[in-house]
């Protein structure tokens, strides 16, 4: 094999869904790791000056200068600053020891935002990945969209044909169907195209688990409720995406993906075949015809 053949399959490879799913999770696990050690050192350093300030907390906000001389206390205290001389009542700090307090409560919630984000993130991955694979099938093997009965408005069909996209418009028109639906659906669908997977408890909980922050005010939807159930998805419960829900859903989405693509791959390789034999045959026909 050439420098220039090994080359081109890797800049196939790049371009294939699965690369860049792959590609993408990684990304989106690095931020969520960042953002985890992030909150984890800003926490610590807080307890540590809340050490150092030694106060009971009241309920008071800092406000204009008072707020300006705490975040240079904040600065000067975190650092450890011997240098830096700040003049404080015992007022000034307990209110400083309040701000401090609040943002804490800020810091420690960010572990679960970034849970959720990663979530929401894994979703639209997924999505994304199904999306080109389902693509890539119609443009390798165009005449499955014969069997749908879907079809485009006539002048939607005029405008394709003038422009020389039709099978185009055809492609994205049925996508843009396919992809309205559920996950679920979309498992169904390549089903019915001939793909051996079934749909993965895991990954149809973590779709529902998505729309619990982004529509349900972080509380357990109707739909949450009736399609996974127990007690910690019972309607209006606030749900809590846990590090073990991460791993659940990166096990199911990794074991899902890995089936479509090895399926994908499979009816790819059957079709060469076929289409290298017709030729093999068609080509052994014309020179016993000579």
């Amino acid at each position: 094999m050439t420098k220039k053949s090994t080359k081109l399959i890797s800049k196939d490879l790049e371009q294939s869904p699965l690369y860049q799913l792959h590609v993408n999770l990684r990304t989106a696990e690095e931020v969520y790791k960042a953002a985890l050690y992030g909150a984890l050192h800003n926490e610590t350093q807080l307890i540590q000056i809340l050490g150092k300030t030694g106060l009971k907390s009241t309920d008071q906000i800092l406000k204009g200068e008072k707020y300006k001389k705490a975040v240079v206390a904040l600065n000067a205290l975190a650092e450890d600053d011997k240098k830096l001389e700040i003049e404080f009542s015992q007022r000034d700090i307990k209110v400083l020891r309040s701000a401090i307090k609040m943002h804490l409560k800020v810091v420690k919630n960010i572990p679960q935002l970034a849970r959720e984000q990663l979530l929401i993130t894994y979703s639209t991955l997924v999505e994304g990945y199904v999306h080109d694979t389902i693509r890539n099938f119609f443009k390798a093997f165009p005449r499955s969209l014969k069997s749908n009965k879907t079809t485009l408005k006539d002048s939607q069909l005029v405008d394709a044909i003038l422009e020389g996209n039709t099978l185009e418009k055809l492609i994205d028109n049925r996508i843009r169907e396919i992809m309205y639906d559920s996950i679920s659906g979309w498992i169904n669908y390549l089903g019915e195209i001939g793909f051996r997977i079934k749909e993965e408890k895991d990954l149809k909980e973590m779709f529902l688990v998505r729309n619990v922050p982004i529509h349900n005010n972080k509380e357990s939807g109707i739909e949450l409720s009736k399609e996974i159930g127990g007690k910690r998805y019972q309607f209006g419960k606030k749900v809590n995406v846990t590090e073990n829900d991460i791993r659940r859903f990166k096990t199911a989405i990794d074991k899902t993906v890995q089936t479509i693509n090895t399926e994908y791959q499979k009816k790819v390789n059957k079709n060469k075949t076929n289409t290298n034999k017709k030729q093999t045959a068609l080509k052994t026909q014309f020179i016993q015809n000579i």
